[in-house]
């Protein structure tokens, strides 16, 4: 015992098992209370909970954000979906219109068609011809 204290005043803290010393070469202040001895075995119980509690919470946490980033991927691709049916619409309507524009051309074509081949027989019926002799001299007057 007398060895223990005298050992004790030339090296601080090793047979006292201070903080200080359980400090972690991470930095100051961080404790490892694995490596402290001089806890009970209670208080090594309650840090060892509190790592574990610590380590639900993450996973907690990892598991909420998950979810959170499933969701959002379904509301993208609900949002993707409106989209592509917008964009189906849009191209149904500029093909409709298209189409609608193609029957006035063929209209437009048609009647053209029926006006000039009117006017073509009206040409060819517009000639001199015998009657058109055949009605001089036959005046009531």
């Amino acid at each position: 015992m007398a060895d223990e204290a005298g050992m004790a005043g030339t090296l601080p803290g090793i047979l006292e098992q201070r903080v200080e010393d359980a400090e972690s070469a991470l930095g100051p202040g961080r404790i490892r209370p694995d490596h402290f001895r001089g806890r009970g075995f209670d208080a090594r119980a309650a840090a060892a909970e509190a790592m574990l509690a610590q380590v639900r919470e993450k996973e907690e946490a990892a598991r909420r954000e998950k979810d959170e980033a499933a969701a959002d991927l379904r509301e993208r691709g609900l949002q993707l979906a409106v989209v592509r049916r917008h964009e189906l619409e849009l191209k149904r309507s500029e093909q409709e219109k298209k189409r609608a524009y193609l029957q006035s051309l063929a209209k437009q074509q048609e009647d053209r068609r029926a006006r000039d081949k009117a006017e073509a027989d009206e040409r060819r019926g517009a000639g001199v011809t015998a009657d058109f002799f055949g009605q001089f001299g036959r005046s009531d007057r």
